[in-house]
């Protein structure tokens, strides 16, 4: 199942959502993180595949490189922008957005970004480099990623480490014994 959606521009931060991709499917596991090239199989309807991703993941990765807005962001403010729809369904949907800042890019002016996307301009971003820092800087991605958007059980499943399975599976029945143990001495 999809956990992280990476919206991007192909002629922005291609080769940033590539190297993105790679490292949290090898975190993760393979079809985990959607990316639209490799996501969405050819002849399925686009639009329909994208928005339920969307509205299904646990955190929407926006990568914003320095032609993310297109100049005047006229693209942008296009209804049928595809990087405008995955994060307006996002916000809709209360799926955690986490920009992304690619090769020293400035976050955008809310005053840039159309009404209904003005909240990504308020939102704390991670950056990302394409130069020898693009490894720590992942790390550091992954860890917050991790920490503050995935609930940790759900990692331990995604991870698919059967020793943490059989853990959670065990947990999970010791809680059943021990509220139908109380529910006994209670009656």
């Amino acid at each position: 199942m999809v956990k992280i959606v990476i919206s991007y521009r192909r002629s922005d931060t291609r080769w940033a959502a590539g190297r993105i991709f790679d490292r949290l499917e090898n975190l993760y596991g393979p079809g985990s993180i959607f990316l639209d090239f490799n996501a969405i199989p050819v002849g399925t309807a686009f639009p329909e595949r994208l928005q339920s991703a969307v509205a299904r993941c646990d955190v929407l990765l926006v990568l914003i490189g320095p032609n993310w807005l297109d100049g005047d962001g006229k693209r942008l403010r296009d209804k049928s922008d595809w990087v405008r729809a995955e994060i307006r369904t996002a916000f809709e949907r209360r799926v955690p957005v986490l920009p992304i800042l690619i090769d020293g890019t400035k976050m955008p002016d809310a005053s840039d970004l159309p009404s209904d996307l003005r909240t990504l301009a308020s939102l704390q971003a991670a950056s990302i480099d394409g130069d020898a820092d693009f490894r720590i800087q992942m790390a550091n991605l992954e860890q917050m990623v991790n920490a503050q958007y995935l609930v940790p059980w759900k990692r331990i499943w995604q991870l698919g480490k059967r020793k943490y399975r059989r853990a959670y599976e065990w947990l999970v029945f010791l809680s059943f014994i021990a509220f139908f143990v109380v529910l006994y001495k209670l009656s």
